[in-house]
Protein backbone atom coordinates (compact mmCIF):
# COMPACT_ATOMS: atom_id res chain seq x y z
CA UNK A 1 0.00 0.00 0.00
CA UNK A 2 2.86 2.42 1.01
CA UNK A 3 4.64 1.63 -2.17
CA UNK A 4 1.91 2.29 -4.54
CA UNK A 5 0.71 5.28 -2.53
CA UNK A 6 4.35 6.95 -2.88
CA UNK A 7 4.26 5.98 -6.76
CA UNK A 8 0.70 7.31 -7.68
CA UNK A 9 2.05 10.63 -5.14
CA UNK A 10 4.96 11.36 -6.59
CA UNK A 11 2.92 12.03 -10.45
CA UNK A 12 5.12 9.82 -12.36
CA UNK A 13 4.57 8.74 -15.67
CA UNK A 14 4.96 5.22 -16.85
CA UNK A 15 8.25 5.53 -18.82
CA UNK A 16 9.78 5.80 -15.42
CA UNK A 17 8.24 2.88 -13.67
CA UNK A 18 9.87 -0.11 -13.65
CA UNK A 19 8.15 -3.58 -14.22
CA UNK A 20 8.03 -3.78 -10.93
CA UNK A 21 6.34 -0.39 -10.43
CA UNK A 22 3.74 -1.28 -13.02
CA UNK A 23 3.13 -4.94 -11.96
CA UNK A 24 2.19 -2.84 -8.03
CA UNK A 25 -0.10 -0.37 -9.85
CA UNK A 26 -2.25 -3.26 -12.39
CA UNK A 27 -2.58 -4.64 -9.09
CA UNK A 28 -3.76 -2.03 -7.46
CA UNK A 29 -6.21 -1.20 -10.35
CA UNK A 30 -7.26 -4.87 -10.70
CA UNK A 31 -8.20 -3.96 -7.09
CA UNK A 32 -10.48 -1.33 -7.31
CA UNK A 33 -8.00 1.27 -7.05
CA UNK A 34 -7.78 3.44 -9.82
CA UNK A 35 -6.45 6.06 -8.82
CA UNK A 36 -3.35 6.39 -11.37
CA UNK A 37 -5.36 6.05 -14.39
CA UNK A 38 -7.46 8.44 -12.65
CA UNK A 39 -4.77 11.18 -12.75
CA UNK A 40 -3.50 10.12 -15.79
CA UNK A 41 -0.32 8.79 -14.12
CA UNK A 42 -0.63 5.69 -16.86
CA UNK A 43 -3.20 4.37 -18.85
CA UNK A 44 -4.52 0.84 -18.95
CA UNK A 45 -2.80 -0.21 -21.78
CA UNK A 46 0.38 0.97 -20.03
CA UNK A 47 -0.72 -2.13 -17.43
CA UNK A 48 -1.69 -4.18 -20.64
CA UNK A 49 -5.44 -4.40 -19.53
CA UNK A 50 -8.37 -2.82 -20.79
CA UNK A 51 -12.18 -2.66 -20.30
CA UNK A 52 -13.96 -4.35 -22.38
CA UNK A 53 -17.46 -2.46 -21.16
CA UNK A 54 -18.06 -5.39 -18.37
CA UNK A 55 -15.03 -5.07 -16.62
CA UNK A 56 -11.17 -5.55 -17.05
CA UNK A 57 -9.52 -8.00 -19.16
CA UNK A 58 -6.32 -8.77 -20.12
CA UNK A 59 -4.83 -6.56 -22.71
CA UNK A 60 -4.26 -9.44 -25.76
CA UNK A 61 -6.37 -12.37 -24.28
CA UNK A 62 -9.35 -10.96 -23.41
CA UNK A 63 -9.53 -13.03 -20.54
CA UNK A 64 -11.14 -11.08 -17.24
CA UNK A 65 -8.31 -10.78 -14.59
CA UNK A 66 -10.07 -12.20 -12.37
CA UNK A 67 -10.03 -15.65 -14.38
CA UNK A 68 -6.48 -15.29 -15.38
CA UNK A 69 -3.06 -14.43 -13.10
CA UNK A 70 -1.45 -12.98 -16.68
CA UNK A 71 -2.08 -12.29 -20.14
CA UNK A 72 -1.46 -15.73 -21.75
CA UNK A 73 -2.29 -14.14 -25.37
CA UNK A 74 -4.47 -16.05 -27.63
CA UNK A 75 -3.97 -19.55 -29.59
CA UNK A 76 -5.42 -21.87 -31.96
CA UNK A 77 -9.25 -21.73 -32.44
CA UNK A 78 -9.61 -19.14 -29.72
CA UNK A 79 -7.61 -16.92 -31.76
CA UNK A 80 -9.47 -17.74 -35.08
CA UNK A 81 -12.71 -16.98 -33.27
CA UNK A 82 -11.48 -13.81 -31.89
CA UNK A 83 -10.06 -12.24 -35.10
CA UNK A 84 -13.35 -13.57 -37.09
CA UNK A 85 -15.97 -11.87 -35.08
CA UNK A 86 -14.20 -8.66 -34.32
CA UNK A 87 -13.84 -8.10 -38.18
CA UNK A 88 -17.35 -8.73 -38.66
CA UNK A 89 -18.55 -6.24 -36.09
CA UNK A 90 -15.56 -3.95 -35.63
CA UNK A 91 -17.09 -1.55 -32.99
CA UNK A 92 -16.81 -2.88 -29.38
CA UNK A 93 -19.42 -5.97 -29.20
CA UNK A 94 -19.90 -5.42 -25.47
CA UNK A 95 -21.25 -2.21 -26.11
CA UNK A 96 -23.98 -3.85 -28.39
CA UNK A 97 -25.82 -5.86 -26.12
CA UNK A 98 -28.53 -6.04 -28.97
CA UNK A 99 -25.93 -7.80 -31.40
CA UNK A 100 -23.45 -9.85 -29.68
CA UNK A 101 -24.50 -9.22 -25.95
CA UNK A 102 -22.07 -10.18 -23.40
CA UNK A 103 -19.85 -13.09 -24.81
CA UNK A 104 -16.18 -13.01 -25.28
CA UNK A 105 -15.37 -12.95 -28.79
CA UNK A 106 -12.36 -15.44 -28.38
CA UNK A 107 -15.39 -18.12 -26.95
CA UNK A 108 -18.27 -17.71 -29.52
CA UNK A 109 -17.05 -20.36 -31.83
CA UNK A 110 -16.77 -22.78 -28.87
CA UNK A 111 -20.18 -22.13 -27.10
CA UNK A 112 -21.79 -22.55 -30.75
CA UNK A 113 -20.07 -25.72 -30.91
CA UNK A 114 -21.27 -27.10 -27.48
CA UNK A 115 -24.78 -25.98 -28.33
CA UNK A 116 -24.42 -27.91 -32.56
CA UNK A 117 -22.97 -31.29 -30.80
CA UNK A 118 -25.53 -31.21 -28.43
CA UNK A 119 -28.60 -31.41 -31.07
CA UNK A 120 -25.99 -33.74 -34.02
CA UNK A 121 -24.89 -37.32 -34.10
CA UNK A 122 -21.27 -38.35 -34.16
CA UNK A 123 -19.86 -41.50 -36.52
CA UNK A 124 -16.65 -42.99 -36.33
CA UNK A 125 -17.18 -46.06 -38.66
CA UNK A 126 -18.15 -46.12 -42.45
CA UNK A 127 -21.58 -48.57 -42.80
CA UNK A 128 -19.23 -51.27 -43.83
CA UNK A 129 -17.38 -50.97 -40.49
CA UNK A 130 -14.39 -49.65 -41.72
CA UNK A 131 -13.32 -46.74 -39.03
CA UNK A 132 -12.69 -43.44 -39.89
CA UNK A 133 -10.00 -41.43 -39.75
CA UNK A 134 -11.14 -38.95 -37.42
CA UNK A 135 -15.04 -38.72 -36.79
CA UNK A 136 -17.98 -37.04 -38.95
CA UNK A 137 -21.21 -35.51 -37.35
CA UNK A 138 -24.40 -35.24 -39.02
CA UNK A 139 -26.47 -31.74 -38.19
CA UNK A 140 -30.67 -32.47 -38.97
CA UNK A 141 -30.80 -28.47 -40.76
CA UNK A 142 -34.24 -28.46 -39.09
CA UNK A 143 -32.78 -29.26 -35.20
CA UNK A 144 -30.00 -26.60 -36.06
CA UNK A 145 -32.11 -23.35 -36.75
CA UNK A 146 -34.00 -24.48 -33.74
CA UNK A 147 -30.96 -25.75 -30.94
CA UNK A 148 -30.55 -22.20 -29.61
CA UNK A 149 -34.17 -21.80 -28.64
CA UNK A 150 -32.89 -24.22 -25.53
CA UNK A 151 -30.27 -21.94 -24.56
CA UNK A 152 -29.61 -19.23 -21.85
CA UNK A 153 -26.16 -17.39 -21.44
CA UNK A 154 -26.34 -17.14 -17.16
CA UNK A 155 -24.50 -13.51 -15.81
CA UNK A 156 -23.33 -13.02 -12.28
CA UNK A 157 -25.22 -9.93 -11.01
CA UNK A 158 -22.02 -8.59 -8.80
CA UNK A 159 -19.27 -9.49 -11.49
CA UNK A 160 -20.75 -9.32 -14.85
CA UNK A 161 -17.69 -10.33 -16.52
CA UNK A 162 -18.47 -14.03 -15.06
CA UNK A 163 -20.42 -15.94 -17.09
CA UNK A 164 -22.15 -19.35 -18.32
CA UNK A 165 -24.05 -20.56 -21.30
CA UNK A 166 -26.40 -23.75 -20.13
CA UNK A 167 -29.28 -25.59 -21.92
CA UNK A 168 -32.28 -23.96 -19.77
CA UNK A 169 -33.38 -27.40 -19.33
CA UNK A 170 -30.14 -28.63 -17.22
CA UNK A 171 -30.65 -29.36 -13.67
CA UNK A 172 -27.48 -27.20 -13.43
CA UNK A 173 -29.25 -24.01 -15.41
CA UNK A 174 -31.62 -24.35 -11.66
CA UNK A 175 -28.25 -23.97 -9.22
CA UNK A 176 -27.66 -20.68 -11.11
CA UNK A 177 -30.82 -19.47 -11.22
CA UNK A 178 -31.50 -19.98 -7.27
CA UNK A 179 -28.23 -17.78 -6.98
CA UNK A 180 -29.67 -15.14 -8.54
CA UNK A 181 -27.83 -14.69 -12.01
CA UNK A 182 -29.38 -12.82 -14.65
CA UNK A 183 -30.59 -14.82 -18.04
CA UNK A 184 -30.09 -13.41 -21.05
CA UNK A 185 -30.78 -14.80 -25.02
CA UNK A 186 -27.98 -15.76 -27.21
CA UNK A 187 -28.83 -13.56 -30.16
CA UNK A 188 -25.75 -13.50 -31.80
CA UNK A 189 -24.58 -17.05 -31.27
CA UNK A 190 -28.49 -17.49 -32.46
CA UNK A 191 -27.82 -15.89 -35.91
CA UNK A 192 -24.19 -17.23 -36.76
CA UNK A 193 -25.76 -21.33 -36.67
CA UNK A 194 -29.06 -20.53 -37.92
CA UNK A 195 -27.68 -18.23 -40.99
CA UNK A 196 -26.27 -21.38 -43.52
CA UNK A 197 -23.32 -18.89 -44.88
CA UNK A 198 -22.18 -18.27 -41.24
CA UNK A 199 -22.66 -21.72 -39.76
CA UNK A 200 -20.57 -22.75 -42.86
CA UNK A 201 -18.08 -20.59 -41.88
CA UNK A 202 -17.68 -21.71 -38.11
CA UNK A 203 -17.69 -25.58 -39.06
CA UNK A 204 -14.35 -24.53 -41.18
CA UNK A 205 -13.07 -22.61 -38.58
CA UNK A 206 -13.77 -25.66 -35.84
CA UNK A 207 -12.03 -27.55 -38.40
CA UNK A 208 -14.87 -29.62 -40.35
CA UNK A 209 -15.20 -29.88 -43.94
CA UNK A 210 -18.34 -30.66 -45.34
CA UNK A 211 -18.86 -33.95 -47.18
CA UNK A 212 -21.95 -35.33 -49.19
CA UNK A 213 -21.52 -39.50 -49.35
CA UNK A 214 -23.43 -42.56 -48.95
CA UNK A 215 -20.58 -44.25 -47.20
CA UNK A 216 -21.48 -43.75 -43.73
CA UNK A 217 -25.27 -44.73 -43.32
CA UNK A 218 -25.86 -45.84 -46.81
CA UNK A 219 -27.84 -42.57 -47.56
CA UNK A 220 -26.74 -39.53 -49.29
CA UNK A 221 -25.99 -36.97 -47.19
CA UNK A 222 -24.66 -34.03 -46.15
CA UNK A 223 -21.85 -34.66 -43.09
CA UNK A 224 -19.21 -32.64 -41.44
CA UNK A 225 -16.13 -34.52 -40.65
CA UNK A 226 -13.25 -33.09 -38.25
CA UNK A 227 -10.31 -32.79 -40.49
CA UNK A 228 -7.21 -34.89 -39.84
CA UNK A 229 -4.16 -33.50 -39.49
CA UNK A 230 -2.63 -33.79 -43.14
CA UNK A 231 -5.98 -31.83 -43.75
CA UNK A 232 -7.18 -34.58 -46.71
CA UNK A 233 -10.95 -33.22 -47.85
CA UNK A 234 -11.18 -37.38 -48.96
CA UNK A 235 -13.35 -39.60 -46.56
CA UNK A 236 -10.35 -41.13 -45.36
CA UNK A 237 -10.35 -44.87 -43.04
CA UNK A 238 -8.00 -45.44 -40.05
CA UNK A 239 -5.10 -47.00 -41.07
CA UNK A 240 -5.23 -50.63 -39.63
Amino acid sequence: MEKITALIGNGQTHPKFSQSDISIIRKAVISGNWTAINKGICTLTDLGLRHNGQGLVWLNSGVSVHDADSDIGLAGKDKQSFEYHSEVCPVNALNNGSYYGFVQLKDIDSYALNIITSISSEYNTRKNGASLATFALLIDQKQRKQAVDNWILYRNPNQPDKYTILNKHHELAKCYQAKGWMREPLVYIARVIRDNAEFSRLMKRLGYIKVRTRKITGSLQDFWVYRHKEKSTSLRTKKP
